[in-house]
Formats: structure tokens, C-alpha cells, sequence
């Protein structure tokens, strides 16, 4: 009977009856003190009715909360609502040692403020779904809390912990350039980052090619991975591997627009040295496919304006041919010498 149910309820919510996010939450947390079943047996039989029961308590209750900026939330800080944009969604990860799942995201405001927010558990299939990267959320009601030290994997002190109870609510859809500076790492500088597990990357490219999924042996587990070829404006091009749940979200969104050449904003990546350069994907990595930023943009233009180039570097593969001016560390570079007359060189 409980699985008709949920059935139904998932059915009704494909048909848009619900098209914010709050009133899940609120079908979680109980409306003004009715407990969440009874309002799932109000939403089986009368839809419609639900709908703007709902809405009308989601509203209220955000009138009621003080709308404040991602700065002004505190720890601990209660009776708050902020404006946000998702700007990206990391992978659901195990915690060390525990049986703990987690997913993080990153969320901004309109002063480009920034905020990390995580999700627990069995709260991770009720809300990752609902909070879509670049869509803009009124969020209240999410736990805030100080990151420790040691778990902090960048800028960011601050989290906010979404869960069930979390009200959430869609704001609009339109979309928006992005408040937020990236520093990315240039395809030439990615040498001096080779093989260093302490330190990761950001880049910004062009996806112009991808080569088969394979299934390889990583450390003594089997594991899924993709390569796919980005390219910038200095014509470089450098290859990024996706592994395993990466494979199962953004791969097919790349090769669904490959033909339109996806723009990548590739964060906390690892630089590997096989076959000279390369990019991989880990646990803490996020990938952002055409991210609403100006140089996104621009780059695409490029890439629009420059098919013949792209095409030609697909059919002769060239960009698995070794580059010694990518793939060599500043130090290590060196000045090709030709024989005269014999076409050969002496590094």
C-alpha cells in the first residue's frame, strides 16, 4: 500500500502539481502542526487543493523569516531566509571510517558571496533532485554550522546543512552571469602540478572529442572511466578523465552536446602524468557544463567561430601526440635544435 502511494505521489509530482521544492519540505516537516502522513493522504486524493495549502503556508512562513545575505548567517543563526544560486554539485562520497553518505554543493548570492551546503544520508535522494545547479532557491530552515579546520577543501567556513526540513522554494529561472571569480589554471602551468596529491586545479575548456568508457582495475576495485579532450584558445588541448559517478551525470551531458561544444569549468581537479599531461576527476572535483560566466561565453564564441580548427584537430588525433611546451615543467623546457638539412633534432 506505502509503495502505491509513494508511487502515486512521485507521478503527481512529475505532472508538476508541485513545482517548488518547499513543499516537499513542508510535506516532510508537517504544516502548522499536522503531522507529514496526513498531508501526504490530503495530497493522494486532492492534488489541487494540497498544492495551494501548501503554497499558501510556504509563503507565509518566508514572509515571516528575516531575508538576510550569505554574509549575515551566522552559526547557530535561526529565522533567517537567503536568496541563492546552486553553483555547483559534487558527487554523493563515503566519510572516512563511518558509514555516513554526504553530497556537497556551493551555494552564491547576488553580492557573490559564497556558502557550502551539505546533505546527509537518506535526505541525499529527497533533496540532491531538487536543487539543480544554476537555478536560483529562497532557502530557510538549513542547519548553519562552522566547518572544522580539518574538513574544509577550500574558502569556505561555513555550512549549511540542508535536510528534509530545509524550506525551499524556486525563485525564477532566469538566468543570470555568474558573481563569482574563478582562478583557473592555464593548460601550460599544469606541469608544475604533476602528481601532487596535496594540490589540485581549476581549468576552463572547450570539450571537442571523447574516446571509449573503459573498464579498468584501481586498486584492487573495478572502476568506470571516460576521456574526453578540452581545448582552449591557445589551441592547446589537454585530455580529462571522468571516473565512475561522473560517468552516470556529466558524461552524458557532454556527449549529449558535444556537436555544440560544452564549455567546462573543471574545479579541484588532479594532474596526472600519463602520457605527458592529463586531468582526473576525484572525490572532491565538481565539473560545470556551460557555466554562466562571461569567459564560459566568450570561449564557446571561439570555438563557434573556429570549427575548421576543431575539426582538424579531431580527425588527425593531435592531441594525443606529445607537446613538449605542455608537458614539461617551466625548468625542464628546452629549445628544439635541428640538424640542417636533415629535418632531425637533437632533444
Amino acid at each position: 500500500m506505502v509503495q502505491k502511494k509513494t508511487a502515486k505521489l512521485e507521478m503527481l509530482y512529475s505532472m508538476k502539481y508541485f513545482s517548488s521544492v518547499s513543499y516537499i519540505s513542508f510535506l516532510h516537516s508537517g504544516i502548522s502542526g499536522y503531522p507529514y502522513p496526513l498531508v501526504y493522504l490530503l495530497m493522494l486524493f486532492h492534488p489541487y487543493i494540497t498544492f495551494q495549502i501548501i503554497h499558501f503556508f510556504a509563503s507565509s512562513f518566508f514572509r515571516m523569516t528575516n531575508m538576510l545575505s550569505i554574509r549575515d548567517i551566522a552559526p547557530n543563526m535561526k529565522n533567517w531566509c537567503c536568496i541563492v544560486t546552486v553553483q555547483e554539485k559534487q558527487q554523493v562520497t563515503d566519510s572516512m571510517g563511518t558509514p555516513t553518505k554526504k553530497q556537497k554543493l556551493i551555494f552564491y548570492d547576488s553580492e557573490g558571496s559564497r556558502v557550502e551546503g551539505i546533505i546527509f544520508n537518506a535526505d541525499i535522494p529527497k533533496m540532491s533532485p531538487v536543487l539543480q545547479v544554476y537555478r536560483k532557491y529562497r532557502i530557510s530552515n538549513a542547519d548553519v554550522r562552522s566547518i572544522p579546520p580539518k574538513f574544509q577543501t577550500s574558502d569556505l567556513t561555513v555550512q549549511w546543512v540542508i535536510t528534509a526540513k530545509t524550506v525551499i522554494e524556486e525563485v525564477n529561472r532566469e538566468e543570470d552571469i555568474m558573481p563569482v571569480k574563478f582562478t583557473f589554471t592555464e593548460f601550460a602551468d599544469l606541469a608544475q602540478y604533476m602528481d601532487d596529491k596535496s594540490k589540485s586545479v581549476d581549468v576552463l575548456g572547450v570539450v571537442i572529442s571523447s574516446l571509449e568508457k573503459k573498464t579498468i582495475t584501481k586498486n584492487s576495485k573495478q572502476s568506470n572511466v571516460q576521456k574526453f579532450v578540452l581545448l582552449n584558445e591557445q589551441s592547446q588541448t589537454v585530455m580529462l578523465s571522468l571516473w565512475d559517478n561522473f560517468l552516470n551525470n556529466e558524461r552524458q551531458i557532454l556527449l549529449n552536446t558535444i556537436q555544440a561544444y560544452p564549455v567546462v569549468i573543471g574545479r579541484r581537479l588532479k594532474v596526472n602524468n600519463y602520457n605527458g599531461v592529463s586531468l582526473s576527476t576525484w572525490f572532491d572535483s565538481a565539473l560545470l557544463v556551460d557555466p554562466p560566466i562571461q569567459e564560459a561565453r566568450e570561449l564557446k564564441n571561439w570555438a563557434m567561430r573556429n570549427t575548421k580548427l576543431i575539426a582538424s584537430l579531431i580527425e588527425t588525433k593531435s592531441y594525443i601526440k606529445y607537446n613538449p611546451e605542455l608537458f614539461l615543467k617551466a625548468d625542464q623546457k628546452t629549445t628544439l635544435i635541428y640538424y640542417a638539412g636533415q629535418g632531425k633534432n637533437l632533444f
